[in-house]
Formats: C-alpha cells, sequence, structure tokens
C-alpha cells in the first residue's frame, strides 16, 4: 500500500487451490482443503500411519510437504494413492530416529500393554530405518513372542493388566483359563473387554467396574441409582475403567 517493493516468496504453493494473490505484500492463497487432491492425501496418510507408524503423527499439510521435498509433486497433482503415502511414510521414517521409537514403542503398547524398553529400541531400530519393518510387520512378531512366553513380560500379566485397565481388577480364575489358551494381544483383548463390558450379559462387570471408578475418583461408595445412571452415561463411548477414573 506504501507504493514500495517487498519481496516475498510463498513455499507452500502446491496447497493453494486457484490463484495466488497478492495481500499488500504478503501472498496469500485458498487452501486446498476442499480440493479432490488434499482429500486424496487426507485418506492415504491416514491409512499408511496406521500401517507405517501404528498411530497418527503429523497432519495432511506436512505430509504433503515431504512428498514435495521428496519430489513427488506430481503424485500429489495425480491424486495421492496409499503406495504414495506409504513410501513417503516410510522414507521419512528410515531418516528420523525419533518417529522410529514413536513406531517401537506404538508396537509394544499394542502387543504387551507397556512401553518398550531400551534394548527394545536398540533391537529394532535397524530394520526399521533399512525399511525392513514398521509397525504394521512388528505387531505380528512380537505377538508370536508373546504367545511362545519369550518376550518381556508373561501372557499371564498381560492378560492381568488388560483386565486392570478394562475394569479395575485382575482376571480371574476363569477368565485367565479362557485367555491363556487364545492368541489375542493386549490391545485385543482390551476390545474384547469393552466389547463384553457393554453387552447384556457382561452389565454385571460394567457395574463393578463402575463402583471401584467411583471409590477411586469420587472417593465414595456409589448407590445403585449412581452406577446404572453412570452406566447409561458411559454407553455412548464404551468408556472402560482406566477411562473412568482420568
Amino acid at each position: 500500500m506504501s507504493g514500495s517493493y517487498k519481496g516475498n516468496r510463498f513455499e507452500q504453493f502446491y496447497l493453494c487451490s486457484g490463484d495466488i494473490s497478492n495481500n499488500n505484500g504478503n501472498l496469500t492463497c485458498a487452501k486446498t482443503q476442499n480440493s479432490a487432491q488434499f482429500k486424496d492425501a487426507v485418506n492415504a496418510f491416514a491409512a499408511a500411519e496406521a500401517i507405517v507408524l501404528g498411530a497418527p503423527m503429523k497432519n495432511p499439510d506436512e505430509w504433503v510437504d515431504y512428498m514435495h521435498g521428496y519430489g513427488m509433486g506430481q503424485q500429489f497433482k495425480d491424486g495421492i494413492k496409499l503406495g504414495d503415502a506409504f513410501a513417503v511414510v516410510k522414507k521419512y521414517l528410515s531418516q528420523q530416529g525419533t518417529p522410529r521409537r514413536f513406531v517401537i514403542n506404538n508396537a509394544y503398547q499394542t502387543v504387551y500393554g507397556s512401553k518398550a524398553e531400551e534394548k527394545h529400541y536398540a533391537f529394532w531400530d535397524a530394520p526399521i530405518k533399512a525399511n525392513a519393518d514398521w509397525y504394521a510387520t512388528i505387531v505380528p512378531k512380537l505377538r508370536a513372542e508373546l504367545n511362545s512366553n519369550k518376550g518381556p513380560y508373561t501372557r499371564d500379566t498381560v492378560i492381568n493388566v488388560a483386565y486392570y485397565m478394562a475394569m479395575g481388577r485382575l482376571a480371574r480364575d476363569h477368565e485367565m483359563g479362557a485367555w491363556k489358551t487364545r492368541t489375542e494381544d493386549y490391545q485385543q483383548m482390551l476390545e474384547a473387554a469393552r466389547a463384553w463390558l457393554y453387552s447384556d450379559a457382561g452389565n454385571s462387570d460394567l457395574r463393578e467396574a463402575i463402583s471401584t471408578a467411583f471409590k477411586v475418583k469420587m472417593k465414595k461408595n456409589a448407590s445403585e441409582q449412581e452406577i446404572t445412571d453412570t452406566a447409561n452415561l458411559f454407553r455412548h463411548k464404551k468408556l472402560l475403567y482406566v477411562d473412568m477414573i482420568k
């Protein structure tokens, strides 16, 4: 507006939908959140993160930046496919140490319900860096380790941790006996417990978990009506004991 020239640069031009405009020396544009290319990116990177990382780590804008940094601008224009996103996330993983720890920890949390130890990071870092392993390949290997009782925790321990997190108590004898002969990991047990608690058959266990949560969270014994009301409140989100006491 002063009539002078101002040097400026717009790095993320590929995220623009339509023209780039000059707003008093600042380059601006409408972002591509509603464009077909950006919607493809959101879907592809969400799936790639689940497979490679085990959990979301970045927003789609950041992943698209990495794509262009890796010389994959044309793939973005054509519409990102899962294979494109998979390649970007794996390449990023091979170059960054912190995300590799993120992946290893996610895998151990899934299978054992606990954080990875330094020796586990050391063991898995090299194959992940070499693109030989990622979250979706590590989990079944850890699951096999768990079921052969060669891992950091026995199957009995993992079963008890899952029951405590889901119901606020350890597994009872019949529950321990049933799960010891199965092959599910910690996360799968947790989801099975969630389904059980909010089924008709699991109602008494849900009420017991709520009663225990009341004592921990509210420092009091819940009345039968309070337990019923709380159960109705929790049914929508299907909260586990660990969520109830937060």
